[in-house]
Order: C-alpha cells, then structure tokens, then sequence
C-alpha cells in the first residue's frame, strides 16, 4: 500500500484540528452570550453545542447499523497495482467511517498501512466506498483487514473497531523450468521391502534397538527396567519400511532470528515450488513439507490439483521462531530420496544416518535472489540432481 503512515497521521491530526477548533469556537460563543445576552447569541450558543451532539449520537448509529465487506481480487500478478474497496451498507449524516487498512504477506513477512475514510452521505445511494491502492510487490498469500472506527465530525468520539472480515489476494510466483533427475542407481518405486533402523514403527516383532527417551516419543515404548539400571529414560527402537517416494522439505524455521529477508524468502519459495513442478511433470512420486505451527506438515503430491492445493496453503506459511524440529522429523521420515530447500545447510546431526540420498538446495554466492539465480550447495550424499 501506499504512504499509508502518512495519511494515518494526517487523519488523527486532522481529528485533533478540528477538536481544537470546536473548543475555540464554543468558548468564542459563550463568551460572545456573556457578553451580548440576546436571543441570537444564545441560539448561536446552543447551537455550537447540539450541532456536535448530533454528530455523536449520529457515529454511534452509524457503528451499530453499518455492514461492513472488504472486496479484493482474487488473483494478482506480482508487481501489479490492484484496487480494493471497503464497503459500507450505509453512510452517516454527521460521521464519517475512518478506515486504517493493513495488508500482511506473512511469507516474505512484509507489512504496510493506508488510511483512508467515508465522508458523511452527500448523495441518493446510502452506501459508502473507500479505494484502497494495494502493490503486491512479492509472491505470497496477501491477507487484507480493515480497523474501520465511526467518528463525529468534530473529533470528539470514536467507536471501537467494527466487525469487518478479512480479504485474501492470491499473488502468483514465478516459476522456471527445473531439470530434475534422480541419482545413478537411484529408484523411485512406491513400496519397498527395506526397512530402516532409526524410524519409529509400531511393530514390536521388528524392535531394533534401545536408545534414551526423546520429548515426544510415546509413554508404552520406555524400558523401564533397562532405564532403572542406567540412570537414563531408555525407550525401544522399532523399524518400519522405507517409503522410496521423494520428500521435498520447505525449511521456514526462523530459529534464534535467522530469518530471510522479504527477497531471499520469496526466492526460495520460487525454488521450491519450481522442483515441485519439475517432478509432477516428470512423473515422480512425491511429498512436500514445510513447518505449520511447530510441525512439519507433509502432503502427497500426485496430481495438479493436489498441486494447487499446496500451494495455497504453501505461499500462506510463516517462518516460525523457536526451536526448530528438523532433526526429529528427518528422523521419523522414512523417505529415501530427499531434498531440503534452506536459507542455511544443516548441521551433520540434523541428517540422520538412514538418509541415503539427501540434497541441500541452499543460496550461493550471489547476492541479489531471482528465480533464474541459485545453486545447489552442501550436497552431503547423492541424492536429486537438479
């Protein structure tokens, strides 16, 4: 959006101008009735003071009867300038409806503000408009809300915020052409007769090994016998099978503050979602991840359609700070061809033993992100070969 701080303030100041104003203008009135004690003055006197009391009672109307809809396209292209509206069913008399909109795309974790406001009914049509310019200046789901406060005309009142839903505006990415192809020796087979020793199963005929107790593991696999003889939570370790899909991790964790700025995020969103692409039309089997509220949430992707459903939610994700759990999830994954799309590569202990084929996609050297510029650093094993 545009100078919206600018117009914000210029409104409160606004606000407080003709406040002050008012002030004047009531004591000149009193002190004019004081003065000159007639029928003309003391109309002029009252009617200084129930001219704002109806501006008043008038914006508490407004604020109870008003709906309120923010419209907003659907679609945009980045770079593009679009309009929005803020509707309301009805306009006052005496009050206006100051609006302060804000729009967050919480992928590049960009922000911004514009005021704007619906002057009193001058008109046939009840309803109101306000134009809001919006710049959808990088990829990313756009999410619009409206603070919309009724006002007198004279700054003495103001309501709390109105009801007004929120507005989403989808901006595409842009996406290039992947060439993706699997590891010499590598297959893509959808079931597979391997099983991994450091992937939790469920079966106790296929128990592995015994290791100490980690956050989250469930209550019925400690060993509490072993655990009384060594001092230390123990629980069993079961395998399960070794799914040969390929499983494309999104890592959005903005641990200890380390997040991208708004160009290296959408840069890497581009990425991501260009591999994905480039492995749906190469007809391979795969899963894509990326961290939802402490967690990786993982989909299957097979078809267009379920394509465009991640998206979705995929350009509305956040980079979330706290600890991140890459390495628990590495760990219960049971993929054998991964690639992980980063800001930083990960350490060696975040990649378990079990991943054969694991590929970092992570920035080079350059400066300046774009869709075309990247590299493929920190390739620990063989794995996609992009």
């Amino acid at each position: 959006m545009r100078s919206g701080t600018d117009r914000s303030g210029r409104f409160r100041r606004d606000a407080l101008v003709n406040r002050a104003l008012w002030v004047l203008w009531i004591c000149a009135a009193a002190l004019l009735w004081f003065f000159e004690n007639n029928r003309a003055t003391l109309t002029l006197l009252i009617g200084s003071a129930a001219i704002p009391a109806l501006s008043v009672l008038d914006a508490r109307s407004l604020s109870r009867r008003a709906a309120l809809k923010l419209e907003a396209p659907e679609l945009c292209a980045r770079g593009e300038v679009f309009s929005a509206a803020l509707r309301s069913s009805r306009t006052g008399l005496l009050s206006s409806l100051n609006v302060r909109a804000r729009c967050f795309n919480a992928l590049t974790g960009e922000a911004s503000e514009q005021a704007a406001a619906i002057p009193p009914w001058a008109g046939r049509d009840p309803e109101g408009i306000a134009a809001l310019d919006v710049t959808a200046c990088r990829c990313g789901v756009l999410r619009l809300s409206a603070e919309v406060r009724a006002c007198d005309l004279f700054g003495l009142w103001s309501s709390s915020p109105m009801r007004c839903e929120d507005s989403s505006v989808w901006v595409e990415p842009r996406l290039f052409a992947a060439s993706v192809s699997l590891a010499p020796g590598a297959s893509s087979a959808q079931d597979s007769e391997r099983f991994v020793r450091l992937s939790s199963g469920g079966d106790p005929g296929e128990s592995f090994d015994v290791r100490e107790y980690v956050s989250g593991d469930p209550i019925r696999l400690i060993q509490w016998k072993l655990s009384a003889k060594t001092g230390k939570t123990m629980v069993r370790e079961y395998a399960s099978a070794v799914s040969e899909d390929i499983l494309l991790v999104f890592r959005n964790s903005a641990a200890e503050g380390h997040a991208p700025v708004p160009e290296e995020a959408e840069a890497l969103a581009e990425i991501f979602l260009s591999v994905l692409h480039a492995l749906l039309r190469e007809g391979y089997a795969c899963r894509a991840a990326f961290l939802d509220r402490g967690r990786y949430a993982v989909s299957g992707i097979s078809s267009e359609a379920e394509l465009r459903d991640f998206e979705t939610a995929f350009l509305s994700l956040s980079w979330e700070p706290g600890e991140d759990p890459l390495a628990r999830f590495m760990f219960e994954s049971a993929c054998a061809h991964t690639a992980l799309v980063c800001l930083n590569a990960p350490d060696a202990c975040e990649v378990p033993e079990r991943c054969e084929h694991f590929t970092v996609i992570a920035p080079g050297s350059c400066t300046r992100w774009s869709g075309q510029s990247f590299s493929a650093t920190g390739v620990l094993a063989r794995g996609l070969m992009l």
